[in-house]
């Protein structure tokens, strides 16, 4: 389970740091979804937080949880475009 915990967390911090990188990409992206940029900044952080936190045992299960809310309003977003 640390290993999936892990691996996780890694993937959050590339995919939450892509966001704080403010590249054109991410712009475009939150644009087409009619987000504005800002919000890939506030995004990020919460990836970069959650992340952070599935280090922490005692708060894995709230971080796991705000990682799902920022999944499913991604998955939300792209199912709406």
């Amino acid at each position: 389970a640390m290993v999936l915990s892990a691996l996780l967390a890694l993937l959050f911090l590339f995919a939450g740091g892509s966001k704080l990188a403010g590249s054109e990409e991410v712009a475009s992206n939150f644009g087409r979804f009619g987000y504005p940029v800002a919000f890939a900044y506030l995004i990020g952080l919460a990836e970069v937080g959650g992340a952070l936190l599935l280090f922490a045992p005692a708060m894995a299960r709230y971080a796991a949880g705000l990682l799902i809310a920022i999944m499913l309003g991604a998955a939300a977003s792209h199912l709406m475009v």
